[in-house]
């Protein structure tokens, strides 16, 4: 009996202990859903979406970033990229810098091949 009350409560502790590990396939998946969006609506509005000024400019709702004026494909692109930036933020959160910036690097070389340009 007092075997029984001891396993139960190392299963309560057990469970009870937060779960700190994140599958990176999770967020990769998220953000790569997200970085595929941002790319299309990047087309669509014609904005330099790998200028960090630009995405900048873009998060903050300066619509002057369009080569070609679209306002709701502008105004989906700028919700996402507050989305993309708090998931982002989240993720290094939960991975910590090094496994972000491993999990980002791919996901910017699709964008930087969905844009026409080289991967670095």
């Amino acid at each position: 009996m007092a075997a029984q009350r001891e396993r139960d409560s190392a299963m309560e502790d057990e469970n009870e202990k937060p779960k700190t590990k994140t599958q990176n396939k999770y967020w990769g998946r998220q953000i790569d859903a997200l970085v595929g969006e941002v790319s299309k609506l990047a087309v669509a509005c014609d904005v330099d979406i790998l200028d960090p000024n630009v995405v900048l400019k873009a998060a903050r709702g300066d619509e002057s970033v369009c080569k070609r004026k679209n306002a709701p494909a502008f105004k989906r692109l700028h919700d996402l990229l507050l989305v993309l930036f708090t998931v982002g933020g989240k993720t290094i959160d939960r991975m910590g810098d090094a496994d972000f910036a491993a999990l980002a690097a791919p996901v910017l070389d699709k964008l930087r091949e969905l844009r026409g340009g080289p991967k670095k």
